[in-house]
């Protein structure tokens, strides 16, 4: 990358002394704002050049920047930052006129007068190609923005949506959709759309007559507008499918449940609900059994062929939230001639018949994995995960029933009443009200659950699009500011937004109380609650309040996209800013994406009244609206709990510190924690939240309230939104049982040690690896949970890909990254070469000790892992 004066001198050659004007322009740079154009821009090429527009000789500036627009544009080049905002107007009087609906802030630059002159300086062909063929960025001081290229400088392709769009194959589209990975969304929180008990296994396979039942399966496996199956094959594609039929019809599935997966358990009432949960491998089995005995032999082709399914069949299940399987991963040693039911001929096996077999190999496994399995399991089971963890459980429908009745039952007496006046459930845009489902996610304590609002999407396609368009154009940003609105209000407490400030506030805190005690901590006291059914509890019409007197000192609000490059991380994030209040930082790049919508104050309050009172529960048959309170799981319920809670702690006195005493207090979602030097504000705060925040409907869960003395005696430790906190020392850490083991699946070793690094780096910008807050100890302690964090998911990775010298070289190259990271994180390291060695073998040693748990599938990476602690030990 070089700056623009370095561009024109080395790439383009201009010869200033030829022309008087440009002479002129570029000596007067200090006065013009040339100079500061040159030199603040800097330029570098695309991966992939393309063919230059003609540009007409008589066009002036703006017009050539216009002409550039509008041929990116015709190229279906819309992620290139110049064609935000604009489209190509198109009707019987003009075919390409360029119109914008939403002002590009890097077009309105390069139209300036200083860009003209650059233009003038470089010539039209120069400046068109920097324009199609090049990304430039600017430095204006403090950060970086683009101005010219495509976003990032990613290569010149149209992005996804512009490619289907495009795509003249309808084939080729559904062959893509056919390969994406698998993922365990299909069969996750899907309730049984009655009360009753019955198991509808009849519509695992087909909902239709028997008459049309055959046709129907043939056609949702092999589509006929998508693939062609010749005649001859379709007679004995459709005489295995008939078998299949007929195992369905005679298969007992319930009384294989009840056998695998029995229904009873001794002293069942002993148990707490989640001990009512069945093992995965007892679903696995049902799974198994159940599968060869409803696909005839044919079906799998061979026993390897039939291992193989089976294997990935536990994969699946052993899925975390959010987890997938690369479809490719599916496919893998599964021997295509083995399905001679799909064999478009036994005789001549050529490259044709290879291909369209292959074809029809992969309709079959895509609906196996993507539909059979799924239907098979949701029909059977509730998948779901516990709250605030990431591992899937399953339990019996009908167990599960019986284990949230009473539940519900009380959760509807007391929170719902039914919307009688509703007759619409299913769409979108005819009702009046916004339906949600309900999903319910167990917790921890015992005979507790979560009630989760999903929100409808709509009674088809066309629906659909309104209610991504609404969500993008409408709530999306009404979530950004109610954010913002909460941000912009000053508070006696610091307001924190995620568990990674927590380390970085209690620091404050303990060099505060380090300073004014002489270097020694005082006697500390700590208190920890949080609110007993926050949403459910929540007054609705305290929330309105709250929200008009904050938008009282508002005008309005601008919603802008904008994008920001992490340049440490590599990390793109898209995001909306209000009123221009994200500001970005130093290593950031930022990424004007353009789109901008405004909100008065009252479209803010008509959005939120819709969200808040007439979002309704459809569950079976009906609708159920609140009588006070928010639905958890809607866009807006988050943003509006902190905003009420904030307000909260601004109200009662109990929260303010007294003179010459130190309060901190800490507050996420409706979780906690007080850590001050007064005693009695200790125990007004209890005493409050024991009898309830009466203005606010809130009260504190009694037996989650935990108060706790740093006296030189108590080395207790309290666990605070999954952050460890040591009360005597004021130190603060993570520890791996805290962290999810992330499934990364991918056949590119670079690709999964890329994600590695980007998770190392979130785990390591919880700021616990500060010495100035933490002792080396724990700072080392930390670093050790991180590493067994990081190689738990290593391992996970690469269980199925091969081990060979290019992944060991790039596992090398990964240790050396993370401990620079964390040597550039721990600044202690840079002045105490021992403590550096305890970082480096820290890191090293967790490792080891990970892999050699399989030491027969990581022997190179033990390898090299024992030798670099040889080094390192002999070094020192």
């Amino acid at each position: 990358m070089k700056s623009l004066y370095e561009f024109i001198q080395d790439k383009l050659g201009t010869d200033f002394e030829s022309n008087a004007l440009k002479q002129d322009n570029f000596e007067c740079g200090q006065f013009n704002g040339l100079d500061e154009l040159l030199t603040t821009c800097f330029i570098l090429p695309n991966s992939r050049k393309i063919a230059l527009p003609s540009i007409s000789g008589d066009l002036n500036h703006k017009s050539v920047v216009d002409q550039c627009i509008t041929y990116l544009l015709s190229g279906d080049f819309f992620n290139n930052v110049l064609t935000f905002g604009y489209r190509i107007a198109r009707n019987e009087n003009v075919n390409n006129s360029l119109f914008c609906h939403s002002t590009n802030v890097s077009v309105t630059l390069l139209k300036s007068t200083t860009w003209r002159m650059f233009h003038d300086l470089i010539g039209t062909y120069a400046f068109v190609d920097i324009l199609v063929n090049y990304t430039v960025i600017q430095f204006n001081g403090q950060f970086f923005s683009q101005i010219v290229g495509n976003k990032c400088n990613e290569p010149h392709l149209p992005p996804k949506w512009a490619q289907r769009a495009s795509s003249s194959s309808e084939r080729t589209v559904q062959m893509k959709q056919l390969t994406r990975p698998v993922t365990n969304k299909s069969f996750l929180h899907k309730l049984k759309t009655n009360s009753s008990t019955f198991f509808p296994y009849g519509r695992i396979l087909s909902s239709s007559s028997s008459i049309n039942r055959l046709s129907e399966l043939r056609e949702a496996i092999f589509p006929s507008n998508l693939i062609k199956v010749p005649q001859r094959l379709k007679i004995g594609i459709d005489l295995t499918l008939r078998k299949m039929l007929t195992r369905h019809k005679g298969l007992n599935y319930v009384s294989i449940l009840n056998n695998i997966c029995p229904p009873l358990i001794e002293n069942g009432s002993e148990l707490s609900h989640l001990g009512w949960q069945l093992p995965k491998e007892q679903v696995l089995r049902f799974l198994i059994v159940i599968l060869q005995k409803l696909l005839p032999k044919e079906m799998f082709g061979s026993k390897k062929n039939k291992c193989k399914i089976i294997r990935n069949l536990n994969s699946l299940l052993s899925l975390p939230l959010h987890g997938c399987l690369p479809f490719n991963s599916l496919m893998k040693n599964l021997r295509l001639k083995d399905f001679k039911w799909l064999l478009v001929s036994d005789s001549s096996f050529t490259k044709q018949n290879f291909e369209n077999s292959n074809q029809l190999v992969i309709y079959f496994v895509s609906w196996l994995f993507r539909q059979l399995i799924p239907k098979i399991i949701q029909t059977f089971f509730y998948c779901t995960e516990i709250s605030s963890t990431v591992a899937i459980v399953f339990f019996r429908h009908d167990i599960l029933d019986k284990l949230v009745a009473p539940f519900l039952r009380e959760y509807f007496e007391k929170y719902l009443i039914e919307n009688s006046i509703c007759r619409n459930h299913n769409s979108y845009t005819l009702s009046n009200f916004n339906h949600c489902r309900m999903r319910i996610i167990p917790k921890k304590s015992n005979n507790e659950f979560r009630i989760i609002a999903i929100p409808c999407e709509g009674a088809d396609e066309e629906e659909f699009m309104v209610y991504k368009e609404n969500h993008k154009r409408v709530i999306a940003p009404t979530q950004k500011i109610l954010e913002y609105l909460r941000n912009k209000r000053p508070t006696d407490f610091v307001k924190i937004y995620s568990p990674t400030q927590i380390a970085d506030r209690i620091k404050e805190f303990k060099q505060g109380l380090l300073k004014k005690f002489n270097n020694v901590l005082p006697e500390l006291y700590f208190m920890k609650f949080d609110v007993k059914s926050c949403y459910d509890s929540i007054p609705r019409t305290e929330c309105m309040r709250i929200i008009k007197r904050a938008l009282k000192k508002e005008n309005g609000f601008f919603v802008r996209s904008q994008s920001f490059f992490n340049t440490n991380t590599g990390i793109l994030k898209l995001t909306n800013v209000v009123n221009a209040s994200r500001t970005p930082k130093p290593y950031e790049l930022y990424i004007d994406n353009v789109r901008t919508v405004h909100l008065s104050n009252q479209d803010v309050i008509d959005v939120i009244e819709m969200e808040t009172f007439k979002t309704a529960l459809w569950v079976q048959d009906k609708c159920y609206l609140r009588e006070d309170g928010l639905f958890q799981g809607s866009s807006l319920s988050a943003p509006i709990v902190d905003l009420v809670y904030d307000d909260l702690l601004e109200f009662y006195d109990e929260f303010k510190a007294s003179p010459n005493q130190d309060t901190l207090i800490l507050r996420l979602a409706d979780d906690f924690l007080v850590i001050s030097t007064d005693q009695q504000q200790i125990s007004r705060i209890k005493k409050l939240a024991m009898g309830g925040f009466e203005k606010y409907n809130a009260k504190a869960n009694e037996d989650k309230i935990i108060t706790v003395c740093s006296q030189p005696n108590n080395d207790t430790v309290i666990q605070f939104c999954a952050m460890h906190i040591f009360i005597k020392e004021l130190e603060v850490w993570k520890h791996s049982s805290t962290m999810n083991i992330f499934n990364i699946r991918s056949n590119s070793s670079k690709k999964i040690f890329g994600r590695l690094i980007s998770l190392f780096n979130t785990r390591i910008s919880y700021k616990t690896a500060d010495s100035n807050l933490n002792s080396i100890t724990t700072v080392l302690m930390q670093i050790y949970h991180i590493v067994k964090n990081i190689s738990e998911s290593y391992k996970s990775a690469f269980k199925d890909l091969s081990m060979n010298d290019t992944q060991n070289i790039q596992f090398s190259s990964f240790l050396l990254r993370i401990i620079k990271m964390t040597l550039d994180v721990c600044l202690i390291t840079r002045y105490d070469p021992l403590i550096e060695y305890e970082v480096r073998y820290t890191i090293l040693n967790g490792f080891l000790e990970s892999l050699c748990s399989n030491a027969s599938r990581f022997k190179k990476n033990i390898i090299f892992l024992r030798e670099e602690i040889q080094h390192l030990q002999a070094y020192i």
